[in-house]
């Protein structure tokens, strides 16, 4: 079975080139999902959809995206032997910062009261489901911890 999965693998990315070269991003997606099914240790997969999520700006699940690569590296580089996963690792933070700072500017022209409409609400719960887990975590000072409720009541409204 897994050298089977294997096989599929150039298939894959084949579909994946023509998927980027017509703008399908969905279905590229989809091929990167497929190519990470069969090779879980590869974190590069998971940074390729984050990157197509920020393409099309969807931040929430490029975040997500960018925290599983991470995750798979710090699995991976946790072994001195793979010292090699360090550097992905530094790139999987990287896109983590690059999407948690542009969440923070939506959230800072809110505070302008720039964001409306439907792409406006849109952008603010993303703002927000990067926001809360900081928060969680007490990665966030008081001023932007205070972005949290300020935006759900305005949200609420």
């Amino acid at each position: 079975m897994a050298a089977r999965r294997r096989r599929m693998l150039p298939v894959l990315r084949e579909k994946l080139f023509i998927q980027r070269a017509t703008y399908d991003h969905e279905g590229a997606i989809a091929a990167l999902r497929g190519m990470a099914a069969r090779e879980p240790d590869d974190p590069w997969h998971a940074i390729e959809i984050g990157d197509l999520h920020v393409t099309t700006g969807a931040l929430a699940p490029a975040l997500a995206a960018f925290r599983e690569a991470e995750s798979i590296c710090a699995r991976l580089a946790a072994d001195p032997r793979n010292a090699g996963w360090q550097p992905d690792l530094s790139v999987s933070q990287d896109r983590i910062g690059d999407v948690q700072a542009r969440l923070f500017s939506v959230a800072l022209l809110w505070q302008r009261g720039r964001p409306r409409g439907p792409a406006g609400r849109a952008e603010l719960e993303e703002a927000l489901a990067s926001l809360r887990p900081l928060a969680a975590a007490n990665r966030l000072d008081h001023r932007r911890r205070g972005w949290i409720a300020a935006i759900d009541a305005d949200l609420a409204r």
